[in-house]
């Protein structure tokens, strides 16, 4: 890239790394954070695909169809079934919430994306950088 002064360039990526910090310490520092993780916990455990998913794991349970099942108490059936489809369910949860979190436009996942731009403005003004975000959602052409 020519024309483009080295110094310039790497001190705007370092004041862009700074915001950026200052952003996710302001979002902390407020309650947006543990606001953003009650919400999208409550929207992903209502989701009717994540319901099917363990519903049909229970089904398919091996714990469950075994003999002894009938015998175990309650912690050690619990247990066993923990570790039978604790790995497949919280694959299947992560990717709920990760869809959840990165869909800008609806639900958590645009509320997220604006309480974030918010604060970068907000935080932008105040160094007197301007805050760089990219637009709004319902300001980017679809």
């Amino acid at each position: 890239q020519e024309g483009i002064d080295d110094t310039a360039q790497a001190a705007a990526a370092r004041e862009a790394r700074e915001l950026e910090k200052a952003v996710v310490d302001e979002i902390r520092r407020d309650g947006t954070f543990d606001t953003f993780r009650r919400r999208v916990t409550e929207e992903v455990g209502q989701k009717e695909e994540l319901k099917k998913f363990v519903a049909n794991a229970v089904r398919r349970s091996k714990t469950l169809a075994s003999r002894d099942a009938g015998r175990m108490k309650e912690k050690e059936l619990v247990d066993r079934l923990r570790g039978e489809m604790e790995e497949a369910v919280m694959e299947v949860y992560a990717k709920q919430v990760w869809d959840a979190l990165t869909d800008e436009s609806q639900g958590v996942g645009r509320e997220l994306y604006e309480a974030v731009y918010d604060v970068r403005e907000r935080l932008g003004e105040k160094a007197g950088a301007g805050g760089g975000a990219k637009p709004r959602p319902e300001q980017r052409p679809e």
